[in-house]
């Protein structure tokens, strides 16, 4: 087994799926913030979505 970035210290697996969640979540955030093209793409999806909603379809 070959392991990849750092070690995730936890009391148990519930945790340490949820610290690798969450640093995933930030690196991804990150990543939008800083290319202005996924941002854009993102704010239009969320536009769509939020528009449907409002309209009462489904999506």
């Amino acid at each position: 087994m070959i392991i990849e970035g750092d070690v995730i210290v936890a009391d148990c697996a519930e945790t340490a799926i949820e610290k690798f969640r969450q640093i995933n979540l930030n690196a991804i955030e990150d990543y939008i913030q800083h290319d202005p093209i996924v941002g854009f793409t993102t704010f239009i999806m969320e536009m769509y979505h939020s528009l449907r909603r409002r309209l009462g379809m489904k999506s």
